[in-house]
């Protein structure tokens, strides 16, 4: 079957226009006849359908997504296929367009719409970690802004195509490479079979400073030079870019970018609540994590990210540890109240103004990395429009 503007699909689905195509296959608007609203259909490339491997990859997107329920998400309604067998995902329909193309129009990010974004991104990640699930390909391409009233957006994450799904088939070898290779993590780039929740984690980091920069941390002319770089793991710090960036986002990516897995956040949650320290100046005022986007947590079996939690303390080691903290810091508030006028704590961290002074470190200790790999002293880049599109891996 030829797909064409008003073809039938089935009873329930007829063809409106096509919005995008690639080498994996296209996505098409179509009509729901029976629920009467608009639907996206994405379907697998007819030279593919007849590829028991990629055949199943598509299966197991649709499978992966539709267990999830985050709202960063978009929801799949049905699948099925054509009657020569093409298969195709009914999904939600989206309306705006994916942050590479935002930045393509309007430059980079602000530094709170970054922090939203990775709130976002985060909230999607979180549930898709604890179902086991990896997504592997996290870059500005897959994650989609959708248009709002009162000029906030809402991102969700797209293309589980090439997701690792916990106790799955196995649809790659030990070492085949998939994903982009820009936004890939070191342990990534050895094997993506072998990667976990942490190597999202790292793709976020390499988005958020892309969305900052317009400038990707690790880049190269080749395959060979990108790898090379992230191997390297050296990047010149974000506030080397920006003069509104601030020494504690330094940090921040620091941790967010660290070669070794060990070094980085622990958990997409972790991570999203990390930068609204920084942004925000208080660990308390998260309201792009906490208030608006409340966070799937399921009492199961063990999960994905528990493989990778730091060990905790024994009880009553903590309960001590705690109070004796408590205690320290009530002293020091009190003495910094006798001689704070208005009753202020001095050297409350807040948020600058853009162009204006960078805001001191907020909870450094939360998002301070390993300095050892990372390099402060190289010069900034002379100032150059977007680079072109990173290197694509064909899958």
């Amino acid at each position: 079957m030829s797909l064409q503007p008003g073809t039938l699909i089935s009873e329930r689905l007829r063809l409106a226009n096509k919005i995008a195509e690639g080498g994996m296959g296209s996505i098409w608007v179509a009509d729901h006849l029976t629920l009467r609203r608009r639907v996206a259909l994405k379907f697998l490339a007819p030279s593919l359908a007849r590829n028991p491997e990629a055949a199943q990859r598509f299966l197991i997107e649709a499978q992966a997504v539709a267990r999830l329920s985050s709202p960063h998400v978009p929801q799949v309604f049905d699948g099925g296929g054509t009657f020569e067998g093409t298969p195709y995902i009914v999904m939600e329909l989206l309306e705006g367009e994916d942050l590479y193309a935002r930045l393509h129009s309007t430059g980079r990010l602000t530094i709170a719409d970054t922090a939203r974004i990775v709130a976002h991104v985060a909230a999607a990640l979180t549930e898709a970690h604890e179902l086991g699930i990896v997504h592997r390909d996290v870059k500005p391409e897959n994650i989609f802004l959708t248009k709002r009233q009162g000029g906030r957006f809402v991102a969700k994450l797209l293309d589980f195509g090439i997701a690792k799904v916990a106790n799955g088939q196995a649809l790659t070898g030990t070492g085949a490479t998939l994903g982009t290779p820009s936004y890939m993590s070191p342990e990534q780039l050895m094997s993506s079979r072998d990667v976990d929740l942490r190597s999202d984690l790292w793709s976020l980091g390499v988005v958020s400073y892309y969305a900052l920069t317009c400038q990707l941390p690790f880049a190269g002319e080749t395959f060979a030079a990108v790898c090379v770089a992230i191997e390297r793991g050296r990047f010149v710090l974000p506030s080397a870019h920006r003069d509104d960036l601030s020494p504690a986002l330094d940090g921040w990516f620091s941790r967010a970018l660290c070669r070794d897995p060990r070094g980085r956040f622990s958990s997409a949650l972790e991570m999203s609540r990390a930068l609204c320290v920084v942004v925000e100046g208080r660990a308390t005022a998260c309201a792009l994590v906490d208030g608006e986007l409340p966070l799937v947590r399921r009492k199961t079996a063990p999960t994905l990210a528990d493989s990778v939690k730091a060990p905790s303390l024994p009880r009553g080691a903590v309960t001590a540890f705690a109070a004796a903290f408590l205690l320290v810091l009530a002293g020091l508030a009190g003495a910094a109240l006798i001689g704070a006028p208005g009753g202020e704590l001095p050297g409350t961290p807040t948020l600058q103004p853009a162009g204006g002074s960078p805001e001191p470190p907020a909870s450094a200790a939360s998002v301070t990395g390993p300095p050892s790999i990372r390099s402060s002293t190289e010069p900034a880049p002379r100032r150059r429009p977007l680079p072109a599109p990173p290197q694509r891996s064909s899958r």
